[in-house]
């Protein structure tokens, strides 16, 4: 009987060993090493029984098991960021746009127009929210309209632009100019379709042409 409490006590104080020594490993900044957490667990196992080992194997790899866990989640992040930047590149490497070759001092000019287009349908959107179909108007006529042409340099940069490329802008700002006409008439959903017409013609161009 003595025996066996004797043989209870030291399981018990086994337990807590295993559990005290995991705990060190874990907070030691050096936890990553495989000699530091073994040598200590090898120099208890030589005194326990295969029991005891069983638990202190199991205690000691459970701290294990959960930073590989970690590890894993981490390179799972990496994997679709990777995977978003090669397809990104591939993309880049398929685009089967027309280039077309200009100045830089053109390209950079034909930019700033792109954005000044896309400043302006956020503008007039902004403003048939509001239902101030007037103002809607005036802006479409005077920054994308055919009114528009001489601000942005259209004659200049037409020299530079295949025919397609000159046509299907025109088509922009006549669409704008028949836009500022139907928002003037005061039908929202008339001015919602002429507005449409507008932005296919940018879609157009953008689908068929690059300058990059």
């Amino acid at each position: 009987m003595l025996v066996g409490v004797r043989c209870s006590r030291k399981a018990q104080w086994s337990v807590s060993q295993a559990k005290s020594l995991t705990r060190r490993s874990s907070r030691s900044p050096a936890a990553h090493s495989d000699v530091q957490h073994s040598a200590p667990a090898r120099a208890w196992l030589r005194h326990c029984c295969p029991i005891r080992r069983s638990i202190l194997n199991a205690a000691y790899l459970g701290v294990r098991r959960k930073k590989i866990v970690k590890m894993k989640s981490k390179l799972g992040l990496i994997g679709p960021i990777f995977a978003l930047f090669s397809s990104s590149a591939a993309l880049a490497v398929d685009d089967e746009r027309a280039l077309v070759k200009m100045p830089t001092m053109m390209q950079e000019h034909m930019l700033a127009n792109m954005r000044d287009h896309l400043a302006s349908l956020n503008q007039i959107l902004a403003k048939l929210a509001a239902g101030e179909l007037d103002e809607a108007a005036e802006i479409a006529e005077s920054r994308l309209g055919m009114s528009s042409l001489e601000s942005h340099g259209a004659s200049h940069m037409a020299k530079v632009m295949p025919e397609e490329m000159q046509r299907v802008g025109t088509s922009m700002h006549r669409a704008a100019s028949n836009f500022a006409l139907k928002a003037q008439e005061g039908e929202v959903l008339a001015a919602y379709g002429a507005l449409s017409e507008v932005t296919a013609a940018c879609v157009a161009c953008h689908s068929a042409f690059r300058v990059r």
